[in-house]
């Protein structure tokens, strides 16, 4: 067999950029992830609650986080991805901090802002596209995409208990602790690029923004992400609320969560794999937004 013909493999400092990078992003996501399944029923309990502020609260860190990837993306290309990355986990840990002391609905939905402003997802993927070699980084992103893949999981599964054992406050302060973790990975094992590729000056966010809209399979690619995040934050934020509602106490939540992750990762298997071997990865994107609006028609006429 021919050098050529031999599947790549990792170098150490690949590895150590994958494993560090890895472990920052499945911190990250897991306490993202965490909040989902019980953040709106726990808010109930905070000062001048009311389900429409809950919300704004709710969806607050998803509306920074949206709108800041990109800023951030772009200025990492100018500062450094691990500077940008470090001042993102600075801002988040700082947004949970200050929800781990709040009693207001107002005061969290300031410290929710807060936690949005650390968007770090976009600049995480761009550092590992420069510690790798082009003939790796798909399975060097694949691996970043499975600690995103078991953080939901194990973050779905952990969240009732978590919820009911802490509460809402101590559920921020332990992500605080969790993302310091995150923070301590990137100052002492990620490795540092090489080089830098400086994004030009003269390019603004705007056009940025104009540059990505005109490519028709990123624009795809953006409005499928938007309305599967949409989805998936209504979902989560009126499931818990239709449950209580039904008797179900906060701690037997997870009879109703894992049923529905495992159904949820055999479908995201199947569909992967018919996506791959039929070539029809538009078609299954598309049927998957069809199945979850469908879901949440059936949801609101239940």
């Amino acid at each position: 067999m021919s050098e050529s013909a031999i599947t790549p493999i990792f170098t150490l400092s690949e590895k150590r950029s994958i494993y560090s990078l890895s472990g920052v992003l499945f911190f990250r996501m897991f306490s993202i992830f965490l909040l989902l399944p019980v953040f709106s029923v726990l808010a109930m309990d905070l000062e001048g609650a009311t389900p429409f502020l809950i919300g704004v609260a709710f969806g607050a860190y998803g509306l920074t986080q949206g709108f800041l990837q990109l800023p951030f993306g772009m200025w990492s290309d100018r500062a450094g991805r691990k500077l940008v990355i470090v001042i993102g986990l600075g801002l988040f840990i700082a947004g949970n901090l200050l929800a781990a002391f709040v009693d207001s609905i107002h005061w969290m939905i300031v410290a929710r802002f807060l936690q949005g402003t650390g968007a770090i997802s976009s600049t995480v993927f761009a550092l590992i596209a420069d510690l790798t070699r082009p003939e790796v980084r798909t399975r060097a992103n694949a691996a970043l995409g499975a600690s995103v893949g078991i953080a939901f999981a194990l973050a779905f599964g952990a969240a009732p208990f978590f919820g009911e054992w802490l509460g809402l406050n101590g559920m921020f302060l332990m992500i605080a602790v969790l993302s310091l973790a995150s923070l301590v990975l990137v100052l002492t094992t990620v490795p540092n690029p090489e080089t830098i590729k400086l994004l030009p000056q003269k390019v603004s966010f705007w056009n940025m923004a104009k540059m990505v809209w005109k490519v028709p399979a990123l624009r795809t690619i953006s409005w499928g992400g938007f309305v599967c995040g949409a989805g998936l934050s209504s979902t989560f934020f009126l499931i818990p609320m239709i449950l209580v509602q039904h008797g179900f106490e906060r701690a037997e939540m997870w009879k109703i969560y894992l049923p529905m992750m495992l159904a949820g990762l055999v479908a995201m298997v199947l569909a992967a794999i018919f996506a791959e071997v039929k070539n029809r990865f538009r078609e299954v994107m598309l049927f998957g937004i069809v199945l979850l609006l469908t879901s949440l028609v059936f949801m609101g006429l239940g």
